[in-house]
């Protein structure tokens, strides 16, 4: 800033001042003032849809399954109410959002009657690495649909909500286990898991729905039985 600037924004400041002073009615500038409290800001309400296949969740308002996940190194992932933008229109089935250097991404992978309602399930896939690394978890979660109803009872749109956890993926180059194929079914979801070891191998699993207990595998996954382990 120059100093005919400099001069020129202090003369314009006290001739406000002065004027201000005469009418005795006007408030001084904002910059010689306190600056008021600011309210907090309302969280951005959480996603509808007219109907369940219509549900955008790339561009959808969730509220995370967990509350302080974090990645093998230590890092947080974003949590919370959380808004998902597409990464690149007509390009990808992912929707992301930043937080510092943690990037969330989620993606609609399968629809089936999972919990045997009569209604669509969605199988949904979190992707939470550390931004621009090759280091992150894979999470898989079960989402079922409730009805929002509004004033006097009038419907307003389906949400979808956590029907369960399912299993993971260890996301990264030298990952331990990995998701090779997962598919939603009537009354459950099939995967085909990757371990490594000294000899790598593939594993089919089933996870079938029940009542009591939600989704339960067939049998855990060797070697890393903590793949099932719903993110906290």
């Amino acid at each position: 800033m120059t100093l005919r600037t400099l001069r020129g924004r202090l003369a314009t400041a006290a001739a406000f001042a002065m004027v201000a002073a005469a009418v005795g009615g006007i408030a001084a500038p904002a910059s010689a003032a306190a600056a008021a409290p600011q309210a907090p800001s309302s969280p951005p309400p959480l996603t509808t849809s007219r109907t369940i296949d219509a549900f955008d969740w790339k561009n959808a308002t969730l509220d995370t399954p967990w509350t302080r996940a974090r990645l093998r190194d230590g890092l947080r992932c974003p949590s919370g109410r959380v808004t998902f933008r597409e990464v690149a229109p007509d390009e990808s089935d992912y929707g992301q959002v930043i937080r510092g250097r943690a990037t969330l991404l989620v993606r609609k992978v399968d629809t089936a009657d999972v919990n045997r309602d009569g209604r669509p399930d969605v199988l949904v896939h979190f992707l939470c690495q550390r931004t621009n690394k090759d280091v992150g978890y894979s999470w898989y979660y079960v989402y079922t649909f409730t009805k929002v109803r509004g004033y006097h009872g009038s419907f307003k749109g389906y949400r979808p909500q956590v029907l369960d956890f399912v299993t993971s993926s260890d996301f990264a180059s030298n990952g331990r286990w990995n998701i090779t194929a997962i598919d939603a079914r009537r009354g459950g979801v099939d995967v085909e898991q990757w371990v490594r070891a000294r000899r790598s191998f593939t594993v089919d699993r089933t996870f079938r729905w029940t009542e009591r207990w939600g989704l339960v595998p067939n049998r855990p996954l060797p070697i890393h039985p903590e793949a099932d382990r719903a993110p906290r």
